[in-house]
């Protein structure tokens, strides 16, 4: 928990802890003693790499100390696929379990530009990539 730094800076923070080997970092609004507002500060890393996370926490942001715990994590298998769209192409990650296929997402970025090059909205651009991949393994 910060209570001392504003929300212009957590976005800088939460970059350079992914830099830094962060498999994920993100922050809340909360209300702290006395009713202060302050910033809740979550990250997600391998134990292999706690060291370098501490070391951008406390060279870039006003904490004192951090709190750790051990956690387990299951994650889906997944690759990269390319597949094409009326308005071109598109990455999707495509994540497996067991060897079979459990979610296809589009890269946002790719459906964005894609989108925006042609005039037409996200969700179209996403549906046909996504409906693109139905073969795919």
């Amino acid at each position: 928990q910060i209570d001392d730094m504003t929300g212009e800076e957590m976005p800088r923070l939460i970059a350079l802890l992914l830099n830094a080997g962060a498999v994920d970092a993100y922050f809340q609004a909360i209300s702290m003693k006395k009713g202060r507002p302050g910033q809740l500060l979550t990250i997600l890393c391998n134990e292999k790499d706690i060291k370098a996370v501490s070391k951008i926490l406390f060279l870039h942001s006003s904490t004192f100390g951090l709190r750790w715990q051990k956690m387990n994590r299951t994650v889906l298998d997944r690759h990269w696929e390319s597949v094409d769209t009326p308005w071109g192409s598109v990455r999707i990650k495509i994540g497996s379990y067991e060897g079979i296929v459990m979610t296809r997402s589009p890269e946002y970025e790719d459906v964005a530009n894609c989108a925006d090059a042609h005039g037409v909205s996200l969700k179209a651009v996403m549906n046909s990539a996504i409906a693109a991949t139905l073969d795919l393994k």
